[in-house]
């Protein structure tokens, strides 16, 4: 079979094309591809020099500015309990109720508090947790909210001064639902009060205190009879001026010249 000058020059432009194709479809091609790649990946690295370098040139500077971001969250936690427990939730009311001072009627020599006031019927409600984190990051800390409800019963100008109390209490406190009514007969006033407090529990804050309470502090306040008795009912009478330790792990109260008590509150939660 003799081939034509004209098949001749088809066969030949064929190999010409596959030479010049095959190797590009081969390795050319891919190389290109992988050049293309490399480039990427070096502009890639390159950014993150460049954001090394002008990590490594403010380094003293973003250093302290981490260290003091990191100092004002742990002073804003600071000012949160770590929980809000029911033994404390009680003892705080218990120690608001002895949170006035002590006075001496100068004419009958009997001792009280300037506000007396007693809290009772103590519902404590379970705590609502939310995690102190986002999407990007979990700081491992978390915000407890527990909202409560408490009876109470004071003079008119004890009222006052529970408010006052509780909004100058060095935990972060919110109350509200506060209902008042006023007894002509015994010329007091008495109502319910729902208490908000908050706590953030976490990191390397640690467990809450636990609270010893006092089982006599009840007939401190003389609650004698079952329907007098306070949160805790009624129990053997102790002398709040005696040797052992009162409702706030106070020891005996300092009483002045003049016959004025003078005792300094601790909290306890």
């Amino acid at each position: 079979m003799t081939l034509s000058d004209r098949d001749r020059k088809i066969i030949l432009i064929l190999l010409i094309i596959l030479v010049i194709v095959l190797p590009y479809m081969f390795y050319i091609k891919d190389t290109r591809i992988d050049i293309e790649t490399q480039k990427g990946n070096n502009e890639a690295l390159q950014t993150r020099v460049n954001e090394l370098e002008e990590m490594k040139t403010h380094e003293v500077e973003w250093t302290q500015a981490i260290e003091d971001m990191h100092a004002e969250r742990d002073a804003i936690i600071a000012l949160f309990p770590v929980d809000v427990k029911p033994a404390n939730y009680i003892q705080f009311w218990l120690n608001t109720e002895y949170s006035s001072d002590w006075i001496v009627d100068e004419e009958t020599g009997v001792m009280d508090l300037e506000y007396p006031m007693l809290i009772s019927d103590v519902t404590f409600s379970e705590n609502v947790e939310t995690s102190i984190s986002d999407e990007t990051m979990d700081t491992g800390f978390v915000a407890l909210t527990n909202t409560s409800m408490v009876t109470y019963t004071c003079r008119y100008d004890g009222i006052k001064y529970l408010l006052q109390y509780l909004m100058d209490y060095e935990d972060p406190m919110i109350f509200r639902n506060v209902t008042i009514e006023y007894d002509s007969d015994l010329d007091q006033v008495g109502g319910q009060m729902m208490l908000a407090q908050y706590a953030v529990r976490g990191g390397d804050r640690g467990e809450l205190e636990p609270v010893n309470i006092n089982p006599s502090v009840d007939d401190m306040r003389g609650g004698v009879a079952e329907q007098d008795a306070g949160i805790f009912g009624n129990s053997t009478k102790s002398d709040p001026l005696g040797t052992d330790e009162d409702v706030r792990g106070n020891t005996e109260p300092e009483v002045t010249e003049d016959g004025t008590v003078v005792e300094t509150v601790s909290q306890a939660q």
